[in-house]
C-alpha cells in the first residue's frame, strides 16, 4: 500500500525542499497564421440526427454554429491569431442531449497556434488535436464549457459514441503541447474537464475548471474514461520517447480533482514529471491531486499505467517546487511512481500526503 508520511489538515502546512531538474519544451512555429475560413473545413462526423455545422465570418470573429451533439471537423489549419476569436455555439434546435462535442482536427501537416481567443456555450466541450503540436501563445484567452487539447489522435468513433475515449500516436511521436506564460484558459459548464494529453507538456499559463477535472497526460497512447457519476479516470497504454522533462507545469491550476501522469518506453531512463505550479482543488474533490511517474508499486485511484514493460516501463521520477493544496476534507495528496520523487515547498492536504518512489524519496520539513 502507498505510505502516508504526513498527515494533516488543510490549515496546515509541509514545508519540503528539494533540488528541482530545469528544462523546457518549446513548440516549433508554424509559420504566419490567419483566422481559418469556411473553405477550410470539412465536416466528417456527426451523431445520428444531427446536422452540418454552420461555419460563418464576422469581422475576426468565425463562428461555428453546432447542430448536432457530437460533430468532428477536419481544418486546413486551425489558428487564432491575436485580436481573433472562433466561437463554438449550440445552435441546435431540439436539445434533448444538454451537454455537445466538437473535435477539431488541424490537418495542414503544420502545428496549430492559438494567440486570440477561443469561446463556446457553456454545455460545449472543444476538442483540439493536431500530431503536430499545439500552441497556446501569450495572452491567449479560452472559455469553454470543457477544454481536451491532444496530440494523439482521438477515435472517432469513440467520440461520437461518448464515455470512454481511446487515443493514439506513433510510438516515436514528440510533438506536444506548450502552454505560455499569461494565458488563460477556463471551462465551466461542461462535463468533459480541462485536459491534456501529448507526449510532452509544458504550461505556463493559469488554468482553471469550475466543477471539473484538469489532467496533464504525457504518453502516447491513452484511453480517457468519463463513467457517470464518477471522477475521470485515465489509462496509459505507451508511454513517451521523450527524455527528461517531458511534463512541465507552472503557473497556477485549479480544479475538481488534478491530475498528472506519465509514462515512459522503457529506452527512457530520466523521465520528469515536474509540478512548479500552484494546485488548487475544490472543497467537492474526490480525489485530491494525484501524481503518477512511471508504473508505481502499487495501484493509486484514477490512473492505470498498462501496456508492456517495453511500453511502459521506463524510469521516471517527479519533482514538485509548486504549492499543492488538496482541500476537500476526505481527501490526498498522492505522489507514486518508478522512479526518485522529491518534494518541495509546501503541501497542504484535507486528510494525508502519500508518497510511493521505486527510487529515493526526498522529504524535508
Amino acid at each position: 500500500m502507498l505510505k502516508s508520511i504526513h498527515r494533516h489538515t488543510v490549515r496546515r502546512s509541509l514545508a519540503i525542499s528539494t533540488a528541482l531538474a530545469g528544462g523546457c519544451l518549446i513548440a516549433v512555429a508554424a509559420g504566419a497564421q490567419t483566422l481559418p475560413v469556411p473553405g477550410d473545413a470539412v465536416t466528417k462526423g456527426l451523431t445520428p440526427g444531427g446536422l452540418t455545422p454552420v461555419i460563418t465570418p464576422s469581422g475576426t470573429t468565425l463562428n461555428v454554429d453546432l447542430r448536432a451533439v457530437g460533430t468532428v471537423i477536419d481544418w486546413n489549419g486551425f489558428n487564432v491569431p491575436g485580436g481573433s476569436t472562433i466561437a463554438f455555439n449550440d445552435s441546435r434546435q431540439i436539445k434533448l442531449v444538454p451537454n455537445i462535442a466538437v473535435l477539431n482536427r488541424d490537418v495542414s501537416g503544420l502545428s496549430s497556434q492559438i494567440n486570440g481567443s477561443i469561446t463556446s456555450d457553456p454545455n460545449v466541450a472543444v476538442w483540439i488535436y493536431n500530431s503536430h503540436g499545439i500552441l497556446i501563445g501569450n495572452g491567449a484567452r479560452i472559455d469553454t464549457g470543457s477544454l481536451v487539447l491532444t496530440t494523439l489522435n482521438p477515435d472517432q468513433n469513440d467520440f461520437l459514441s461518448g464515455n470512454n475515449y481511446s487515443l493514439t500516436g506513433a510510438d516515436d511521436l514528440t510533438a506536444g503541447i506548450t502552454i505560455e506564460g499569461n494565458t488563460r484558459i477556463t471551462v465551466a459548464g461542461g462535463n468533459r474537464g480541462l485536459i491534456l494529453v501529448a507526449p510532452k507538456i509544458e504550461s505556463n499559463g493559469t488554468l482553471t475548471a469550475t466543477g471539473q477535472d484538469v489532467a496533464f497526460v504525457t504518453a502516447t497512447d491513452v484511453t480517457l474514461n468519463y463513467n457517470l457519476g464518477s471522477p475521470l479516470s485515465v489509462v496509459l497504454n505507451k508511454g513517451t520517447s521523450v527524455p527528461a522533462a517531458s511534463q512541465i507545469v507552472r503557473g497556477t491550476v485549479s480544479g475538481k480533482d488534478v491530475t498528472f501522469a506519465l509514462a515512459s518506453r522503457d529506452s527512457v531512463l530520466d523521465a520528469l514529471l515536474s509540478v512548479e505550479a500552484t494546485v488548487t482543488t475544490a472543497t467537492s474533490s474526490d480525489r485530491g491531486i494525484v501524481l503518477i511517474a512511471g508504473k508505481p508499486a502499487n495501484n493509486v485511484a484514477g490512473v492505470s499505467i498498462g501496456g508492456t514493460a517495453a511500453q511502459t516501463g521506463g524510469n521516471a521520477g517527479i519533482a514538485v517546487s509548486g504549492t499543492l493544496t488538496s482541500a476537500g476534507s476526505d481527501t490526498d495528496i498522492i505522489a507514486a511512481g518508478n522512479g526518485a520523487i522529491s518534494l518541495t515547498r509546501a503541501l497542504r492536504a484535507g486528510r494525508d500526503v502519500l508518497v510511493d518512489a521505486g527510487g529515493l524519496a526526498s522529504v524535508t520539513n
